[in-house]
């Protein structure tokens, strides 16, 4: 099983997008988990458009 393990992302108040290299990463993971701290529900919907399965939490900079 391949998980890849995300955290204060911050998107898009210190970056624009994920890098494309995390993206093909968050595609060919087996899960996604992400400890918090996305900022932006869009970038939530993408990874959960992309992910095959994702596991998530609110960080302190959510909601």
């Amino acid at each position: 099983m391949r998980l890849l393990l995300l955290a204060d992302t911050h998107v898009p108040k210190r970056a624009r997008d994920l890098p494309a290299r995390v993206w093909d990463q968050v595609e060919r993971a087996d899960a996604v988990i992400h400890a918090g701290d996305w900022v932006d529900v869009a970038l939530f919907d993408e990874l959960a458009t992309r992910a095959r399965r994702l596991i998530a939490c609110w960080g302190n900079n959510d909601g």
